[in-house]
């Protein structure tokens, strides 16, 4: 269960991600903001799959890849213990955002479609893995 401290901290956190974005629109220092109230609020509730989650995404934002593939790994093993299908759908979805970006579209497929299995009503998830089963690597 997520304390009230840990709360107030995403909160902020997912508030300054949508208000002001990440380094395109809201600057590098926003981004490091972000990421720093996330951190916070794992250190009060680190077994919280959406706050690693959020964590995760805002890493690759910054593109420090290496700080992110961890944290998807340990949501999917979190929200499969849990059995939360839809935090499991959303960190293999962006686990194959990540490796299609990085030229690995096979496996990039497989993620998304175990991810469509898991969330079958999200229709972004959907969109991007019909996307990649018809187009080109990038």
């Amino acid at each position: 269960m997520r304390s009230k401290e840990a709360q107030e901290l995403f909160q902020r956190a997912q508030a300054s991600q949508r208000d002001h974005g990440d380094d395109g629109a809201g600057g590098f220092s926003n981004t490091q903001w972000v990421i720093q109230q996330a951190e916070a609020a794992r250190a009060l509730s680190p077994e919280d799959p959406e706050i690693l989650l959020f964590l995760a995404m805002r890493h690759l934002d910054n593109l420090s890849s290496h700080l992110a593939l961890p944290l998807y790994e340990e949501v999917v093993r979190i929200a499969t213990r849990e059995g939360n299908k839809a935090v499991m759908g959303k960190a293999k979805a962006w686990h194959g955002f990540y490796l299609f970006m990085k030229g690995r579209r096979d496996e990039a497929l497989q993620d998304l479609r175990e991810a469509a299995l898991l969330t079958p009503d999200d229709p972004e998830l959907l969109a991007l893995k019909t996307h990649l089963e018809k187009g080109p690597s990038p």
